[in-house]
């Protein structure tokens, strides 16, 4: 059931692309996979809105998608045929990997075994919640949304919620995109009129990469909405008339998937420096530098017309920002680039470093390999894609080396990995594509034979360097259901905290819930806030070890009634404080932080440590062995330690 239900939002999906599609002039030979991307970034852009407008409640959701199933159905009747008619024997064994693919993937997570305790549901699982209750997820100053990510992600994963409970959520990311990343692979390589064998490799290679997925946040559709743009840039390269500039209407559909990108995660800045830029650079070799910066210009402006309501949504945030007067320290410490090549730093969540950097000087060499050889290739019909899978394969590399700067090497792999999925099979593409008709003197056959090899030779490489992380993938899928990367102990824990999150955990939020008096504002820092009713009262989210976000200038070293006055200038009433339990860490745990290397997890820490004995000071009265504790704000002190 939960398979049907992903593709009938893949349906409703493909009606939003076509009807962008159509209004751009677009729609022909869009193929299949790609409308249904498109599709998904518009209805991101419209979900801004309704977040802004507090609109984004489950009618409206349902609404979206009916507007999508009629759309898709006005185009098949239209059609006469199916739209999706066979014309090739190869588009069946396409299909069929990318059918089987998600429905491996659909089994092994749905509904998910294991969650991350922490990331998964004190943030992501929250905000679904929360919007399809209350109609939006902004507003809630102790939220990271609007600064780790602005939300089109958790919008476009609450029509999960819209038939299954919670733990489908992996339904959106996981399963819908991870499939759609293969399907537009497919669909690159068949406009490419490659080889079947040289497709398959891309897709193997595709489903080889370890992901490092840790969480539920945007992994694998940053990765789909990054490769779509191959296709919207040959769509912008086809439409652009003889020496002149691409119509608006030609740059919509790409101003839409970078804007879908953007408001992912706050991790993509990097790839919204290096993946723009390179499409200009290549776009104004290839077709004139007035073609590359006036369509630069316009993908640029819609691109900000249509994140701009999830900027609105964080505004009031970003203002109390700029008032902010406490100094934080954000970035980590400066690493070297050349550390990539240096240190083979194992990765806690599987491989090492230096497996990674060989992927991405793999990607490398094809993309220098197909800059000097394409000079010599005539015109087809697949030259306009060229440019943007070049671009994309080049800014996948960018992107890797960018992310070293801010970040430790572990998370410069992990915060990479979106931009690898996306350019390693478009490199065994671009790869098998030259091979098979650049082999200057060789015969045809020689030629074929080379891109075969090839495109065997990196699927099969990647088994070999990943068989140890590939090997606990499938353990964690079967054993228990999740494709979370953690070893064998981490994953038996995240499976208690997640069965007690499904069971005592909403008995122990409601319950607390409802010893407060409705309408009145609730601070909860719990373990499990996705089970509390925000329909009741209006609840800030937060847990005491992420509690630094630059707009919140929380006094430190304060006594219980400094910060009980604090607290009040939000509006809040009430405080549920969950002290000890499951997923909750001990003082020891976050003291432990204050030895590591980043700056930024010491000042966290410290910040930490400092609330939680403000906290103690306000409920000095209380009893220790209290796990969870209901503060009163509206009392005076002594009254309200209970």
């Amino acid at each position: 059931m939960a398979l049907l239900a992903v593709l009938a939002f893949a349906v409703s999906a493909w009606g939003w692309g076509r009807m962008v599609l159509r209004a751009c002039g677009l729609e022909a030979q869009s193929g299949l996979v790609h409308p249904v991307v498109l599709g998904l970034a518009a209805l991101a852009a419209i979900g801004g809105w309704l977040n802004v407008f507090a609109l984004a409640y489950l009618p409206t959701l349902w609404g979206l998608l009916l507007i999508g199933w009629l759309a898709a159905a006005r185009r098949i009747y239209a059609a006469g045929l199916p739209v999706w008619r066979i014309q090739r024997r190869s588009d069946l064994l396409y299909g069929g990997v990318v059918a089987l693919a998600a429905l491996s993937l659909g089994l092994a997570v749905l509904p998910a075994g294991a969650f991350n305790p922490w990331d998964d549901f004190q943030f992501y699982i929250t905000r679904p919640v929360r919007m399809l209750q209350v109609g939006t997820f902004g507003h809630d100053p102790f939220d990271s949304l609007g600064l780790e990510s602005l939300g089109t992600q958790a919008f476009l994963q609450a029509f999960t919620l819209l038939a299954f409970e919670p733990a489908f959520l992996n339904a959106f990311d996981a399963v819908l995109c991870a499939a759609l990343s293969l399907g537009l692979v497919a669909a690159i390589g068949r406009r490419l009129e490659i080889h079947p064998a040289v497709c398959l490799g891309a897709l193997l290679a595709l489903l080889l990469l370890h992901p490092q997925q840790v969480n539920i946040s945007a992994l694998y559709s940053i990765a789909m909405f990054s490769l779509a743009v191959v296709p919207a840039g040959a769509q912008l390269a086809d439409a652009r008339p003889s020496s002149s500039v691409p119509r608006w209407s030609a740059a919509l559909p790409m101003g839409l998937l970078f804007a879908a990108i953007a408001g992912s995660k706050a991790t993509t800045v990097t790839i919204l420096i290096s993946l723009p830029s390179l499409l200009v650079l290549l776009f104004g070799l290839t077709y004139g530098w007035r073609f590359a910066l006036h369509a630069a210009g316009k993908v640029a402006a819609l691109a900000t017309v249509f994140v701009s309501p999830w900027l609105v949504l964080s505004a009031d945030k970003y203002l109390q920002w700029t008032s902010e007067r406490t100094d934080r320290v954000w970035l980590g410490p400066v690493t070297n680039p050349l550390r990539l090549l240096t240190d083979d730093v194992q990765l806690y969540w599987g491989g090492t470093v230096r497996i990674y950097t060989v992927i991405a000087a793999f990607i490398l060499a094809v993309t220098a390999f197909a800059l000097f050889t394409l000079r010599r290739r005539k015109e087809d019909s697949s030259s306009a894609l060229r440019t943007p899978l070049i671009a994309l394969c080049a800014a996948a590399v960018l992107t890797y080396i960018l992310n070293t700067v801010p970040h430790d090497l572990r998370h410069t792999v992990r915060y990479s990995i979106p931009m690898l999925l996306a350019a390693l099979p478009s490199a065994v593409l671009l790869g098998g594509w030259l091979l098979a008709g650049s082999g200057g003197g060789r015969r045809p056959g020689a030629r074929t034979a080379a891109a075969l090899i090839f495109a065997c030779a990196v699927p099969l490489t990647l088994a070999i360097l990943f068989a140890a992380a590939t090997k606990d993938r499938v353990w964690n899928a079967v054993t228990y259901r999740s494709l979370l990367a953690f070893p064998k102990e981490t994953m038996k824990g995240c499976v208690v905290l997640t069965r007690y999150a499904w069971s005592l955990g909403v008995e122990m939020g409601r319950g607390a819930q409802a010893r407060v008096e409705p309408g009145e504002r609730i601070l909860a820092l719990i373990a499990y806030p996705h089970n509390l009713l925000f329909v009741r009262n209006p609840i800030y989210v937060a847990y005491d070890g992420a509690l630094f976000w630059p707009w919140l200038d929380i006094p430190q070293n304060a006594d219980g009634e400094e910060m009980r006055r604090f607290l009040r200038s939000y509006g809040i009433r009430y405080v549920m404080w969950q002290r000890a339990g499951p997923a909750v860490k001990s003082d020891a745990e976050i003291r432990s932080l204050l030895d590591e290397d980043s700056p930024a997890l010491r000042d966290a820490a410290k910040r930490a440590l400092s609330f939680r004995r403000s906290m103690s000071d306000m409920v000095a009265d209380a009893p220790q062995d209290m796990a969870l504790l209901v503060v009163d704000l509206g009392k005076a002190p002594a009254a309200a330690r209970r």
